[in-house]
């Protein structure tokens, strides 16, 4: 990774010498596939060819360890782009071969990859091996993105074992990752396997301190009918036991309530005072909450989030601030929304971003008094 940071770098500074990239391509490592894919990228866009050639000329194909699927699928699709076409069998052979299996969601993606490129008898390989046997389930997520990629490739046995494996031991402490593997589950047609993993009570057994993840298993359970299990949930009183720190996430918690009917706990939720505890170094999810609130009809919570908001957030990425200037307009909260943009937002951010907001560009184009209002109209005459 280094080596790519040195190529990028210096050829931003010095775009004709590519002494360099000729160093790196001599000397690199080859062992991190994901490392080698990055330098091939950075040196075909430094326009140093005749490096990238020699760094392939060194055969990575041949040299890449295989105990991360995932970065192998990054090179083998890095060799691609580069027209390495042998190398890229090469490496589809030894991978199909050798790769670790133990983790699916790395799995999933050399498979894809694979197949993408075109690599059917490797991809046949691969599977051959029977990924969905070896697959650890300690992430249920991971499981359900392996599922789906074997259902892609047409692996329906092995997506229906890896199911009956899932759905009888995978672990049940993290409420999104169970998520997506019930509706993974369900998308394959996996009923039986799907009511077996209800039968194992995710509710009961649901980590409460990340919103969104439980958000997400109370969205799930109603999905798949399990109204019991939802209700099993909410008895458990996620509202007590949220994070409060994350807007976006005590936003999706807060939904997720509310569409469950579980006023009294949206209610709880509320009565923390989240717009309080809310972090505010991200504008776009601050506005995320502030529209959640609204129509929660908790309105002062929402007008107190705007005040902190206009006064605090963090505003160093533009769209993020445009978005908070939006929510905060919608919500009605014009004098915050006038205090961030003549107060804090020129001085905060490079003048250019802020003319890109809203119709700052007209307003300011003759740029900005000391006091932040906009300048009056001037010309050449001006100058003299």
């Amino acid at each position: 990774m280094a080596a790519t940071a040195l190529i990028r770098n210096l050829y931003a500074l010095h775009p004709g010498d590519h002494r360099p990239a000729t160093w790196v391509a001599n000397h690199a490592a080859l062992d991190n596939p994901y490392a080698v894919a990055n330098l091939l990228g950075a040196l075909r866009k430094a326009r140093a060819h005749e490096q990238a050639a020699a760094l392939l000329a060194r055969d990575p194909a041949a040299h890449a360890t295989l105990d991360d699927p995932r970065a192998v699928a990054f090179l083998l699709g890095a060799l691609r782009k580069a027209r390495a076409h042998e190398q890229a069998a090469a490496l589809a052979d030894r991978a199909a071969a050798h790769a670790t299996l133990d983790n699916p969601r790395a799995v999933a993606f050399l498979l894809g990859a694979l197949r993408k490129a075109r690599a059917h008898e490797q991809a046949a390989a691969l599977l051959a091996r029977d990924p969905a046997a070896h697959a650890a389930l300690d992430d249920p997520g991971a499981v359900a993105f392996l599922l789906g990629a074997l259902r892609k490739a047409g692996a329906h046995e092995q997506a229906a074992a890896l199911a009956d494996r899932a759905a009888a031991h995978a672990t049940l402490d993290n409420p999104r990752a169970v998520a997506f593997l019930l509706g993974a589950l369900r998308k394959a047609g996996a009923h039986e396997q799907a009511a077996a993993l209800l039968a194992r009570d995710p509710a009961a057994h649901a980590a409460l301190d990340d919103p969104r993840a439980v958000a997400f298993l109370l969205g799930a359970l109603r999905n798949a009918g399990a109204h019991e299990q939802a209700a099993a949930l909410l008895a458990r009183d996620p509202a007590a036991h949220a994070a409060l720190d994350d807007p976006r996430a005590v936003a999706f918690l807060l939904g997720a309530l509310r569409n469950a009917e579980g006023h009294e706990q949206a209610a709880a939720l509320l009565a923390r005072d989240p717009a309080a505890h809310a972090a505010l170094d991200d504008p776009r999810a601050v506005a995320f909450l502030l529209g959640a609130l609204r129509n929660a009809g908790a309105h002062e919570q929402a007008a107190a989030l705007a005040d902190r908001a206009a006064a605090h957030a963090t505003l160093d990425n533009p769209r993020a601030v445009a978005d908070l200037l939006g929510a905060l307009r919608k919500a009605g909260a014009h004098e915050q929304a006038a205090a961030l943009l003549a107060q804090r937002l020129p001085t905060a951010v490079r003048f250019d971003a802020f003319l890109k907001m809203g119709d700052h560009q007209e307003q300011f184009r003759f740029g900005r008094e000391p006091n932040q209002s906009a300048a009056a109209a001037w010309g050449w005459e001006d100058l003299e």
